[in-house]
């Protein structure tokens, strides 16, 4: 089995479900809405076999992307999956329509070349 989008830092105890996930064999993408999570993470989980934690920056989150944004650059090449990433223009996110389209642009630049795996959020913003 594979989960391919999972927020395990969001779960009461993260590290008690990675454990499981890990003794199960379920390959798990952890993904994280910001680089500061993934930091927290990435210790606990980069001796993991089956769990591998994705670099995010989720649209939702704007009004954090640009005190977040060196913490992303620092980690980029700490991990093959970058996500949660994207656009999000719901009556939720729309006010912050202008950042996340920079932020998910830059993010772009600063991976072309780089061979990674990518987890998009969309909602709204599929034009």
């Amino acid at each position: 089995m594979i989960d391919t989008h999972c927020h395990i830092d969001l779960y009461d105890s993260p590290i008690e479900l990675a454990d499981e996930c890990e003794k199960m064999g379920i390959i798990t993408i952890g993904m994280t809405n910001l680089p500061s999570h993934f930091e927290l993470g990435y210790e606990h989980l980069r001796n993991y076999k089956k769990v591998r934690l994705a670099l995010g920056l989720h649209p939702l989150c704007a009004d954090l992307h640009r005190n977040e944004f060196a913490c992303f650059l620092r980690n980029v090449d700490n991990t093959s999956y970058i996500g949660e990433i994207g656009l999000d223009f719901s009556k939720e996110g729309i006010g912050t329509k202008a950042i996340q389209t920079e932020t998910f642009e830059e993010i772009l630049k600063t991976l072309h070349g780089k061979k990674k795996i990518l987890s998009l959020h969309s909602r709204k913003a599929e034009s």
